[in-house]
């Protein structure tokens, strides 16, 4: 059986999920992980909010993780595309100039526990490249 991967499966499997929760937003990031690392951590309205992020490389989902609301959005998303010389093949997606982000996040960091259920959700749906735990 063949899995799409693509930002509109991981849409629609969010919007399915998300019916039984309240979210504050999705953002599908204009501005690739280069582009990312040249803004300051602290200038991102959603840096300190709670949510499930993901990686996209050529309208494909690479990566799925979490940020509960003591970390933040801002510290996982920028630690995770600074994480060079990781798995086999990750360097490829953090610097290629097209990868980009996307958030979701969580209206009130009090939901922070539905984070967990979203992010194993999509990571089964999806099978992501880059995520181990399937």
């Amino acid at each position: 059986m063949t899995i799409k991967r693509d930002e509109q499966t991981l849409v629609n499997l969010t919007n399915t999920f998300l019916q039984r929760i309240q979210y504050k937003d999705f953002v599908s990031a204009p501005v690739t992980l280069i582009e990312l690392r040249s803004i300051p951590k602290k200038e991102q309205a959603w840096s300190k909010q709670a949510g499930v992020y993901y990686f996209l490389q050529n309208d494909t989902v690479k990566y799925v993780g979490r940020a509960t609301p003591n970390v933040g959005l801002g510290n996982r998303v920028y630690q995770q595309a600074n994480a060079l010389g990781g798995l086999d093949g990750w360097d490829d997606v953090i610097t290629d100039p097209n990868t980009t982000y996307g958030l979701i996040i969580f209206e009130d960091n009090e939901d922070w526990h539905w984070l967990a259920a979203l992010e194993v959700f999509l990571i089964d749906k999806l099978r992501p490249q880059f995520n181990k735990r399937f």
